[in-house]
């Protein structure tokens, strides 16, 4: 009853994860498709700050896989919606590999450490890079005049 994408809905997709980094985010008065271009945004640079650590890591739209001997494991889920006042976006990074009945993988394994305080750092990196990207973005949107 609370999953928003239809798609995994309609599918009847169970998503779980035993361990997981959970990212909120919400940027007040944006529409849905500015609030995809931030969750894509985000995970940008949740892929910069991981892809050092883990060299086969993959960007796919909005979902962060990595390949392992041609197949594709799944490490992030992630959506964007909108409420009547904000755009909404959640990210979620296995850190213990679910199981499910696709293929996943966690941080725990990839980045060989059970220690979530090293793992936290290098998401803590990826936030941060993500808010000063945000931040500078309503700034630029404020010191234009417009074209009329």
């Amino acid at each position: 009853s609370h999953m928003v994408d239809m798609e995994d809905v309609i599918a009847d997709d169970f998503i779980y994860s035993p361990l997981a980094v959970n990212i909120i985010c919400e940027i007040f008065n944006i529409g849905i498709e500015t609030a995809v271009l931030y969750q894509r945004l985000l995970m940008r640079c949740l892929f910069d700050s991981l892809q050092p650590y883990i060299p086969l890591l993959i960007l796919s739209g909005d979902d962060l896989f990595v390949a392992d001997d041609s197949i594709m494991k799944k490490l992030s889920v992630s959506i964007a919606t909108v409420s009547p006042v904000s755009g909404l976006i959640h990210c979620g990074l296995n850190i213990k590999q679910p199981a499910i009945s696709i293929p996943t993988v966690g941080l725990e394994e990839l980045l060989e450490t059970n220690d979530l305080k090293e793992i936290v750092h290098v998401i803590e990196g990826a936030l941060r890079t993500f808010k000063h990207e945000v931040e500078s973005i309503k700034s630029a949107a404020v010191k234009v005049r417009p074209v009329i």
